[in-house]
């Protein structure tokens, strides 16, 4: 029941996906949408101060809920469109507040809050934050630096000559980018499809039973808390080094390796006997899961292009959303009817798995226009 609102705002934003994300690609798309995320999210979170019923529960913050958090998404589809040879760094510098600071800060405070005012006023209080940050925030989002005469990475027109002039090897700063219909018709498509879902319905469904798992171990609650933190720290610093290799290397072959090293890292957490092992183990999970996060947004943005990057993920949204937030209530499922933390890490570890078989299968689009139509 705690994980079913999650599972029911991931139905309500797979309608959505493939509606919406092609509004993404327009000027004032993603401004228009992460201002409504924000308004929609933060009132659902102030509304759950007074939910007493599942019914509302599953109203506020799973439908509600469930929209505002998926407008809020959608800004992520523009980060592609502003970085070409530099995009991996700036993915992982974007999202070192998801897999980093977040879970580094958020617990902490929310404790301190819970121990102060209250879970239902800690809600509250979240949903005024929300809106007092994110309002003004939405003024200073832009679809892609062309909108504002700029260039993608930062450069100049006379730069971008004079650097291709100097180091014909260079990352080219365009690129070859294909419509929804299009990407849709290909096998990189589906081949994606798979991958990222098993991916996502693995790590959402697997990272809120780390710390009843080490309880269950026979680990103090606040340690067990404290590796979430140790987590956090080495995800942050280890998105960054992903990032920088994606944008030397490519992205193919470092999502595979990746995910394989995520599936290794699952499979050695069942091993946790002690405190020490414990950290040592969410170090190493956050050093290897930061890669997935970082290279599956890249992934699809270096597979497809960025002019329409918000309308393919938009229809990938149905699948993707699925697996995110049915994973929780999928693992929550199998926990209720097995009652051992070992099938969920073995499920998690074989997902990661199929996911880089999967991935290994990619190959690069043809470039050529009456190619493509036929694959």
């Amino acid at each position: 029941m705690f994980f079913l609102p999650l599972a029911v705002g991931g139905i309500t934003a797979s309608i959505l996906g493939p509606v919406l994300g092609r509004y993404a690609d327009q000027i004032h798309g993603p401004r228009l949408f992460f201002l409504a995320g924000v308004l929609l999210t933060g009132a659902s979170t102030m509304l759950m101060r007074d939910i007493h019923s599942i019914t509302a529960y599953l109203i506020v913050f799973g439908i509600v809920g469930g929209v505002g958090r998926y407008l809020i998404q959608l800004v992520m589809y523009i980060i592609p469109k502003w970085f070409i040879r530099r995009r991996g760094l700036a993915q992982a510098i974007s999202l070192a507040g998801m897999i980093g600071a977040g879970p580094l800060i958020f617990p902490l405070l929310l404790q301190f809050l819970f121990a102060h005012i209250g879970w239902r006023d800690t809600w509250f209080a979240m949903g005024v934050a929300l809106v007092m940050i994110g309002t003004p925030a939405a003024l200073l989002i832009f679809r892609q630096p062309e909108d504002l005469g700029l260039r993608p990475d930062g450069e100049s027109e006379k730069n971008t000559r004079r650097r291709e002039t100097a180091s014909p090897d260079s990352v080219p700063t365009a690129e070859v980018s294909i419509t929804s219909g299009q990407a849709i018709r290909t096998r990189q498509f589906w081949i994606l499809i798979v991958s990222v879902s098993l991916g996502m319905m693995a790590i959402r469904g697997i990272i809120p039973n780390f710390v009843p798992f080490f309880i269950d171990q026979g680990i103090s609650p606040s340690i067990a808390a404290g590796t979430v933190s140790a987590y956090a720290l080495s995800a942050m610093a280890a998105g960054f080094v992903w990032g920088v290799i994606a944008d030397r290397y490519g992205h193919r072959r470092p999502y595979v390796v990746a995910c394989f090293l995520v599936a290794s890292s699952l499979l050695a957490m069942i091993l946790t006997q002690n405190s020490t092992m414990a950290y040592i183990f969410m170090v190493y999970l956050g050093l290897v899961l930061a890669g997935f996060w970082v290279l599956q947004i890249l992934v699809v943005a270096n597979t497809f292009g960025r002019v329409h990057i918000g309308a393919i993920r938009g229809a990938m949204q149905p699948f993707n959303n699925a697996a995110m937030y049915g994973g929780p209530f999928l693992f929550g499922l199998i926990f209720d009817l097995r009652g051992d933390y070992l099938w969920l890490f073995a499920l998690a570890a074989f997902s990661f798995l199929a996911s880089a078989v999967a991935a290994s299968f990619l190959r690069p689009l043809p470039t050529q226009p009456q190619v493509l139509r036929s694959v």
